[in-house]
């Protein structure tokens, strides 16, 4: 269970007709969670911001259950920096040419 803005709490029940009703794949509350962090992490929000969000007191608690998520994040960020520092193939134009 878990609970909306309003702070109603919402049954699995209630999620999964919810889902059934607007044609959305129901794989359980926990897949909801993990969309969450998901987005959040590849957004570049901090892990620390995370772990806030989905209530662990602990951000240890979020590293381990996420590190796979954290680790394609860390991917991205690596290969963006390589991209970036990677004059090999780039044309560079002197300055006021």
């Amino acid at each position: 269970m878990f609970h909306t803005d309003d702070i109603q709490w919402v049954s699995h029940s209630w999620l999964k007709r919810f889902c059934e009703r607007n044609n959305i794949p129901f794989y359980g509350i926990h897949s909801f969670r993990n969309t969450f962090a998901s987005i959040l992490v590849n957004q570049g929000v901090d892990i620390v911001t995370v772990s806030g969000a989905l209530g662990h007191s602990v951000v240890s608690t979020t590293s381990n259950i996420y590190c796979h998520i954290l680790d394609e994040a860390r991917a991205k960020i690596t290969e963006a920096i390589s991209t970036a520092l990677d004059y090999s193939n780039k044309k560079i134009e002197p300055k006021g040419a």
